[in-house]
């Protein structure tokens, strides 16, 4: 038996230095808050990724460098839910998108890369995971657990969405309520997977709330509230308990 709630931080969209980015990643690092990067290996800067490579390295129990799609492209029509792997994508071309990501994540992170993949949006289909377990990948993390079970890989499904939509603009939630989506979860899951996107938090009030939320879970942490972990810890946990 688990004495504590897991928790994981995904912070995607990962592919440049920008402002926010450098901040969110100053932060989480000063607080010793392991975060799990969802890099968008195609469209993935050489400043980002020495600026990656070269923080990996120093502190790797804080940072794990994961598969964010290829290149974030919508191939949505409008009104459909957007997506880059699934709904209207042939087999094929989603395998050879997958593959040139992995293939990228490995060419620019070597063994820094974690062998997770997750979908932009959160969209895919059963083709997408047909193709991740033959390509063999470890890890899959969408909004949702995945029904039924039973797949090759672990489903981490990052359930807490740190984001709102306010007349159809994706907005940064408050301090508070984060916290209390967060709290909710954890009384209710074994494994909490938050997700945040660095780029909503621009604002000073956003910047504060950010700050205000992250320090709440270093908290809890402190307090023995929750455990906070890396995919990688936590595919090392779950081949633990099958032994």
């Amino acid at each position: 038996m688990l004495s504590k709630p897991l928790v994981f931080l995904r912070d995607d969209d990962v592919w440049r230095l920008d402002a926010s980015f450098k901040r969110f990643f100053s932060l989480a690092l000063e607080l010793r808050i392991p975060v799990v990067y969802g890099v968008v290996p195609g469209c993935l800067t050489r400043g980002a990724q020495k600026f990656l490579v070269e923080r990996v390295r120093r502190t790797p129990e804080l940072v794990d460098l994961v598969q964010h799609g290829w290149r974030h492209h919508n191939y949505a029509l409008p009104g459909e839910r957007k997506y880059e792997f699934g709904a209207c994508r042939d087999s094929a071309a989603q395998r050879s998108d997958l593959r040139a990501g992995r293939r990228k994540m490995r060419a620019c992170f070597g063994p820094y890369a974690t062998d997770a993949f997750v979908p932009p949006y959160h969209s895919f289909n059963g083709d997408t995971l047909d193709i991740l377990e033959d390509e063999g990948f470890s890890i899959f993390s969408a909004e949702r657990e995945l029904r039924p079970k039973g797949r090759l890989f672990l489903d981490l499904p990052a359930n807490v969405a740190l984001k709102t939509l306010d007349d159809g603009v994706i907005m940064a939630l408050d301090a508070g309520s984060m916290i209390r989506r967060t709290l909710h979860s954890i009384a209710h899951r074994k494994v909490t997977g938050l997700v945040l996107h660095h780029n909503l938090y621009v604002s000073s009030q956003g910047r504060r709330d950010l700050e205000i939320f992250l320090r709440f879970l270093v908290n809890a942490r402190k307090n023995g509230q929750i455990q906070i972990k890396l995919f990688s810890e936590l595919l090392n946990m779950a081949g633990s308990c099958e032994k």
